[in-house]
């Protein structure tokens, strides 16, 4: 995968996964199987990585249980290939799962809350919800900021898509233009 090669990387995986499934090496599954969806995503073929990824997330919860960190890892990457598919619905679920588990594990003021709700505000401002996103937006900036300074590439964009938002876009504009 490092070399980019994906083609021999999903090989690989795909090996990896057949052995751990034959095998009582069960714990490593969900991980495999969330990168093996990772590289199909990443490759354009979102119907292979849709049915993994939800095979990952049965593994992770099968091991680990509902609420464990790798649920919410999995889920978010599952709701980040949901929202470049245009799955809307399913991804703010899977996302509103991930951030549900991340604030029950970590608490309201941790990186991965942070990024739960970034990446609620996507979804929300792709659905026009552009209020909600406005919001979330907000709350991952301020939680994220406890983490990282502000000139993290992270915290860049999370500000660029607030930015974007209809109603900051024309705050902005009509302050210049006072000015």
């Amino acid at each position: 995968e490092a070399r980019g090669d994906a083609e021999d990387a999903r090989r690989r995986y795909a090996l990896a996964v057949e052995a751990c499934e034959k095998t009582s090496a069960k714990a490593q599954l969900p991980t495999l199987l969330n990168n093996l969806a990772g590289l199909h995503r990443a490759c354009g073929d979102f119907t292979a990585s849709e049915k993994i990824y939800q095979r990952a997330l049965d593994a992770a919860i099968a091991v680990h249980g509902a609420s464990h960190p790798e649920v919410a890892l999995i889920a978010n990457n599952y709701g980040v290939a949901c929202t470049d598919h245009g799955d809307f619905a399913k991804a703010e679920n899977l996302h509103l799962r991930a951030l549900q588990i991340r604030e029950e594990v970590h608490g309201s003021h941790h990186p991965d809350v942070g990024q739960s709700l970034a990446n609620l505000a996507v979804v929300y401002h792709a659905r026009r919800l552009y209020a909600k996103a406005e919001r979330f937006y907000r709350s991952a900036i301020e939680t994220l900021l406890q983490f990282y300074g502000p000139e993290d590439p992270q915290i860049q964009n999370i500000r660029a898509n607030y930015d974007s938002l209809p109603q900051i876009h024309a705050r902005k504009l009509s302050k210049t233009m006072r000015l």
